[in-house]
């Protein structure tokens, strides 16, 4: 029987590495600006008509606005922390899924989770790291 388990993926962090992350963070900061410019632009164009159909569409593109804003701010402070951090740093890339093969008669996996280690666009470790007790039993 093959059951689909969840594996973390982490990278180490190296300098070519941080610098495409901040690549990549300045290419949404500089998409949200714009974004945030153009609804600037449709704010304004709005509030110089009136109408109460046009209140509506002032008040989502402000909403809108203030939502691109707050990621921007977000951005900023990944940028912050992404240039803290010390060169050897271990940073969560999320998860995949791992097809297991389960016999009868095999140890069971569901206490253990593993991470894939990669740096450098290599992987450079597998490894078993025992899992908390989620499960509220005991």
């Amino acid at each position: 029987m093959n059951i689909i388990k969840k594996v973390t993926v982490k990278h180490v962090l190296t300098e070519s590495l941080r610098e495409k992350m901040l690549a990549d963070f300045g290419k949404q900061k500089k998409k949200l600006q714009t974004e945030i410019e153009q609804l600037r632009f449709q704010l304004q164009k709005y509030k110089k008509s009136n109408g109460q159909s046009n209140q509506q569409a002032v008040d989502r593109l402000g909403q809108e606005a203030k939502k691109r804003e707050d990621k921007n701010d977000k951005l900023d402070k990944q940028i912050t922390r992404l240039q803290d951090l010390g060169l050897g740093t271990e940073i969560s890339f999320g998860q995949v899924d791992q097809v297991k093969d389960v016999q009868v008669g095999d140890a069971w996996i569901g206490g253990s989770r593993e991470e894939i280690i990669v740096k450098d666009q290599r992987v450079i470790e597998i490894r078993a790291v025992e899992a908390e007790d989620t499960n509220g039993m005991v």
